[in-house]
């Protein structure tokens, strides 16, 4: 059996809020925690430090990604 394609962002987006289903292209911070509605925005520096990724900072396992989300409120 075939995989389903993953949803694109621009849905998942326009949808408001993540359904903890653990979607490929969840935009949302912390990454598939459902009724989550802030969306992940990437910081311009990358790798702070050597264990940050994209992938480690949308799921709030990076500090310098947690300090960059308290610095825009």
């Amino acid at each position: 059996m075939d995989k389903p394609k993953p949803l694109p962002k621009e849905f998942l987006v326009n949808r408001g809020y993540c359904c903890g289903g653990g979607c490929q292209n969840c935009p949302y911070f912390p990454k598939h925690y459902k009724g989550s509605t802030d969306l992940f925005e990437m910081p311009t520096w990358v790798n702070c430090y050597p264990t940050c990724s994209s992938s480690t900072m949308q799921e709030g396992l990076c500090m310098c990604y947690l300090e960059f989300k308290d610095d825009k409120k």
